[in-house]
């Protein structure tokens, strides 16, 4: 991919970020679910590491946490963090099996999401 469709789609996907959270908080209190939230930046990570092959590929992990981290009380460090061994963990994955079809990518994203929730309730529970 060019640096400018890569730049242009990443912009793309934090706007998409944003009004999802926007829409999701006003939707969800307004029906009473104060305590709950879409997790679209794990999969937008997970989707990330999958995708992209790129050395760059931390600074988006971190772009794209601050910016959710604007409409959440979560820690940006530690999602930073968490998304940033996800993405090694699927990178290093990716480079041993062949990951072709949709159910390896399904698993897959399945237990970086696993090891997203992990890394982040230690991390949590040390603070």
């Amino acid at each position: 991919m060019k640096a400018k469709s890569i730049a242009i789609s990443f912009i793309l996907t934090v706007l998409l970020l944003s009004v999802v959270h926007i829409l999701s908080t006003t939707i969800f209190l307004a029906l009473g679910l104060s305590n709950y939230h879409l997790p679209l930046e794990v999969s937008i990570i997970v989707f990330l590491a999958l995708r992209l092959n790129t050395p760059f590929l931390p600074f988006y992990v971190l772009s794209i946490m601050l910016f959710h981290n604007v409409f959440s009380l979560d820690g940006w460090e530690s999602s930073t963090l968490a998304g940033l061994f996800v993405s090694f963990f699927i990178h290093f994955i990716k480079d041993k099996l062949h990951v072709g079809s949709g159910f390896a990518t399904v698993i897959l994203s399945f237990i970086g999401m696993i090891i997203w929730f992990v890394t982040t309730s230690t991390i949590f529970c040390y603070k």
